[in-house]
């Protein structure tokens, strides 16, 4: 008895799962052999779009301190180093380009910073 009780539970929680992930939405398909199947949808959810928040700022903030740290010059220079180098480099210099937020965080920082 022990064991259809734990097996229950388990298709209990499966179903409200389910229920969960299908509250925010879902869709109907029919499959080959005609039945009619509900699927939760694929959209992005909440976390997702958090943790791409999360990284954006986190690189931004990286910038900001590298570029209150170096200053402007040296940062420029560093630049102009990678924009010489290989395809790689090139690519991390266009990143690392500096943008009118990261120069307005880079200002905030900077009397901050020893």
């Amino acid at each position: 008895m022990d064991d259809a009780q734990r097996r229950f539970e388990q298709r209990c929680r499966t179903v409200r799962q389910k229920h969960l992930r299908m509250a925010g939405g879902y869709v109907t398909r029919l499959d080959r052999s005609g039945v009619i199947l509900q699927a939760p949808s694929q959209r992005a959810r909440p976390a997702v779009w958090r943790a791409l928040t999360l990284a954006f700022v986190g690189a931004l903030g990286i910038k900001a301190l590298i570029l209150a740290g170096m200053g402007a010059e040296a940062y420029e220079a560093k630049r102009a180093d990678l924009i010489a180098g290989n395809g790689v480099e090139r690519a991390g210099a266009l990143l690392m380009s500096v943008d009118p937020l990261t120069a307005r965080v880079a200002e905030r920082l900077g009397p901050h910073l020893p």
